[in-house]
Parts: C-alpha cells; sequence; structure tokens
C-alpha cells in the first residue's frame, strides 16, 4: 500500500503542473486602427466558415437578440475572431449569453481601438448525440492469450449532464463545451494457455471485470486542450461473467476459469489530459497525459498523438464523425498513438485491492513498473458515420511476461 499511495501522490503532482501550464492566450493583432480585418483566407478556412458566423449573427441580431451596444457586424465578427471563438457551439453559446449576461456601455470613438470586449461563455454541454461501439480482440493477431477480449458501448447525450455522477467530474473551464457519456465495459485476461485446469505460475491469472462509466469530456477549442474526466463502478471477478463469455465464443471450451481472481469491487477514477502543441492543415501533435486511481489501477502515464491526413481540427471534434461545419462530409486519418506508464497497482494482475483469497496472482515484486505501448491506425468518417481501426503493441507488464499485441475496431453514430 506504501507504494500505491506514493504514486497516487506523483500522479496527483503530475496532473496540476500539467494545467497550471494553461495561459490565457494573449490576443492577436488581427485588425488595423480601424478596426479592419486582417484574416487572411487560410485562417478563416482553418477555424470555420465566415458565412456560417455572419448568418448566425445576422439572425440573431435582427432582432431576436441584438448586438452589443451599436456596433456593425462587421466589427463584431472581427472582435469574436479575436477572441478566437472558433467552435460552432462555443460560437452560438457567445452570441445567445449576450442577452442573459449583459455587456460593458460601450465607450465614444471607435469600439475596437478601445478595447471593447464582448461576453465570453461560461462552460456550457454540447448537444451531441452519439452511439459507439468499440471491439477489442487478440485473435486478429493470432495469440489468443493475456488481454484477449474486450468489449465498449457508449452512449454521449446532454441528458447525460443531468445524472448526479456529473457533479464530481472536472470542469474545462472557460470557453469549454461539456460533453456527458456513459459506457459499459467488459474486458477479459487469460494466460497463455486458457485450456489447462492447474494453475498456471508464472504466467497471467485469469481476470474479468465489467463496469459502468461515467465521464465528461471539457472540450476547450479556444485554449486547445481536452480534459476528459471519468468514475467507474463494477466488479470484478466471476461476477464480471469472463468465463462465461469466452465460453460462449470458443470452439473449445477454455478450462482455467475456476482459477480466476476472486469478487470485488471497482471504484475507479480516471483523468486524461490533451494538448494541442502543433497543428496545420493536415497534421496534428498532441501530448496526452493522465491518471487512473481506485480499486482497478492506479498509474500515470504521459505520451503523444499524431495524427496527419484529411481531418477537423482535433478540438473541434470529440468524435471519429464528420465534424457539422465541414464542407466535405468525408474525413480519414493516420495516427500513432505513443505512451509510457508508471503503474503502482493493477488488479487484472494483483487480484482486487481488498480481496484476499484469490487462487492465484502476480506478486507485487514481479509487476514492471515502467511499461511503453504504442498504437497505430486508421478512421474514416462520413458524415454521421464514423469508423476507427487500431493497432496497440504492449511491453512485458510482469517479469517473464511477452510483448503483446491486439487490435480494435471501433464504429460512431451521430443521431
Amino acid at each position: 500500500m506504501t507504494s500505491f499511495f506514493k504514486y497516487s501522490i506523483l500522479g496527483m503532482i503530475f496532473f496540476i503542473a500539467g494545467c497550471s501550464y494553461y495561459q490565457e492566450p494573449a490576443l492577436e493583432d488581427n485588425e488595423d486602427k480601424n478596426g479592419s480585418s486582417l484574416l487572411n483566407k487560410e485562417e478563416s478556412q482553418d477555424h470555420g466558415s465566415r458565412a456560417y458566423d455572419r448568418f448566425v449573427i445576422s439572425s440573431l441580431s435582427s432582432g431576436e437578440i441584438p448586438l452589443p451596444g451599436d456596433i456593425t457586424e462587421d466589427e463584431y465578427y472581427i472582435r469574436d475572431y479575436r477572441n478566437r471563438m472558433y467552435s460552432r457551439p462555443a460560437y452560438e453559446m457567445h452570441v445567445k449569453t449576450i442577452n442573459s449576461v449583459g455587456t460593458p456601455e460601450p465607450s465614444k470613438g471607435n469600439r475596437l481601438s478601445q478595447g471593447f470586449r464582448p461576453v465570453k461563455p461560461a462552460a456550457h454541454s454540447g448537444d451531441v448525440k452519439l452511439f459507439g461501439l468499440s471491439f477489442d480482440n487478440d485473435i486478429f493477431f493470432n495469440t489468443d492469450y493475456y488481454y484477449t477480449n474486450g468489449v465498449k458501448i457508449e452512449l454521449t447525450h446532454p441528458y447525460l449532464g443531468s445524472l448526479p455522477t456529473a457533479t464530481i467530474l472536472l470542469p474545462g473551464g472557460r470557453d469549454a463545451v461539456d460533453y456527458y457519456r456513459v459506457s459499459l465495459i467488459q474486458n477479459i485476461y487469460t494466460p497463455v494457455d486458457p485450456d489447462q485446469r492447474e494453475i498456471q505460475y508464472g504466467d497471467r491469472p485469469f481476470a474479468a471485470y465489467l463496469y459502468v462509466g461515467f465521464s465528461k469530456i471539457a472540450n476547450n477549442p479556444v485554449r486547445q486542450f481536452r480534459l476528459t474526466s471519468e468514475l467507474d463502478l463494477g466488479v470484478m471477478g466471476p461476477a464480471a461473467l469472463g468465463g462465461f463469455v469466452q465460453k460462449a465464443i470458443h470452439e473449445i471450451e477454455p478450462t482455467g476459469w475456476k482459477n480466476q481472481v476472486s469478487n470485488s469491487i471497482i471504484l475507479n477514477y480516471n483523468i486524461q489530459f490533451e494538448k494541442g502543441l502543433v497543428a496545420t492543415r493536415s497534421f496534428q501533435l498532441n501530448f496526452d497525459g493522465g491518471l487512473q486511481a481506485g480499486t482497478l489501477y492506479d498509474n500515470i502515464y504521459a505520451g503523444f498523438i499524431l495524427q496527419f491526413g484529411k481531418f477537423d481540427p482535433y478540438f473541434n471534434n470529440i468524435t471519429l464523425t464528420t465534424d457539422r461545419s465541414s464542407k466535405s462530409r468525408i474525413r480519414y486519418t493516420f495516427f500513432v498513438k505513443l505512451q509510457n506508464k508508471l503503474i503502482a497497482y493493477d488488479a487484472t494482475l494483483q487480484g482486487g485491492m481488498f480481496a484476499n483469497n484469490n487462487e492465484y496472482t502476480i506478486h507485487s515484486a514481479d509487476i514492471n513498473r515502467l511499461v511503453a505501448n504504442a498504437s497505430t491506425g486508421i478512421s474514416l468518417s462520413i458524415g454521421r458515420f464514423g469508423l476507427s481501426l487500431e493497432q496497440f503493441y504492449l511491453m512485458s507488464e510482469f517479469k517473464g511476461g511477452k510483448r503483446f499485441m491486439y487490435g480494435r475496431i471501433k464504429t460512431e453514430i451521430r443521431f
């Protein structure tokens, strides 16, 4: 338990240090002294459709929601762009906030040169409604051991923000758009030979878990970062039905499940933090880090995500589907993810944190504390439909263990 607390503290320091890095971005000088826009065509295409923005302003300012003071639509657009309100949800919320919050008294003379700044929106819920399904399996590499099968069902919906669990999930701060998701996950683990009745000492134990995850994705297109927090509640052991599922999908029934880790409760809190580092029209480099703490996993990790192709700006869209503002319905992305993980506890290897009646587990001294992993894949989005194929590579997680590979197929449908 001493190691658990030590690594948990390190994890919190890691997360706090990462968050403290972000500062309010300085305003870019996109205007001349007369308030004329210096935006070029490329910037306009990169960060949204100006025609759409003008339509929103015109329709809302035609009496439904007036513009602040008596500034012109052109001036309002310039100021709005200068404040870097790129995404449609944030932009529309920005305009709608004018009436409810109010604006400062317009000063005399040129309002732009006098520093007028429209009201920025507080964090609010996005309107994305999405169903997702992921399937993990090592059969793509004809191995059928270690992490052998995983299924994840996801639903993203604004209504989920009204659940009690939403109150303990992390905010994204100003300019963030919050998306709420609930997931059902089952993962199954076996040793190299799942057909032996005897305990296979020195190999991975049989294990399975089943839990419901409540998550909040605080996406900030203005500051180019995404903060995902998740609370997991479930069970591990025979109650997770891992043996039942594997027997149902195998022609030869695995016989070693009587030696699986015993029943225990899963209560885990996970945080993921992504920050844009480099972005062009066809290339994106992001930092990816986070931590997991609880009865299932305790670790901290850091790495990078590289993607290239024809895709929507990463922080404009949290889904595999095509962003609604995109001019083309078809998007494709090639990606590579690199990660190092510092592990304090892994219940799939060591058994439940408070369960002492396991038939067999890996001893704490035999756990590899630093594990590198990587993945590569391709994603395709066609309007409301998205598909991703990903291949994972994992280094050995325990002494005497093997390197490991598995594949993932993920689909999403926006409705």
